[in-house]
């Protein structure tokens, strides 16, 4: 399992703009921001609206604002909104049948694996990160 360019490019994406949660960002600005490739990044900020992760508005004072409050959207939320559910192998997917789950000592290892990732990407919200980034900066020489 890998997280994708588009789940990293959302993450920055989401995290510039939780900089300031009220402005509205248009493609291009987070685009100079966050190093993606603009037509990319423009897909995957309609996607994010498609999930409800963010609004957008058309016209000439349109783009993309967050719609999700921070202490609420986690990194779990963008990563699946983008990658689809996380699956650390084929065997965890729903209505996957594996025929050796009964008796594969490795599966339980999987299935741990993943609840513990996810329980972190879930646990880490936009809020949590930007505090750490300003600690962060603040600290820094």
């Amino acid at each position: 399992m890998k997280i994708t360019n588009a789940a990293e490019y959302a993450i920055r994406a989401i995290l510039k703009m939780a900089l300031e949660p009220e402005k509205v960002y248009t493609a291009t600005e987070l685009f100079i921001h966050i190093d993606a490739p603009h037509k990319f990044l423009s897909k995957i900020l309609q996607k994010l609206a498609q999930k409800k992760i963010l609004s957008s508005t058309r016209g000439i004072k349109g783009g993309f604002k967050l719609k999700i409050p921070l202490d609420t959207l986690t990194l779990y939320d963008i990563i699946e909104a983008i990658d689809g559910p996380l699956e650390l192998n084929k065997c965890l997917v729903d209505g996957y049948e594996c025929s050796r789950e009964k008796y594969c000592p490795v599966h339980v290892v999987w299935e741990e694996a993943q609840r513990e990732l996810q329980r972190i990407l879930k646990k880490k919200t936009i809020k949590n990160l930007i505090e750490e980034y300003k600690e962060l900066i603040k600290n820094t020489p």
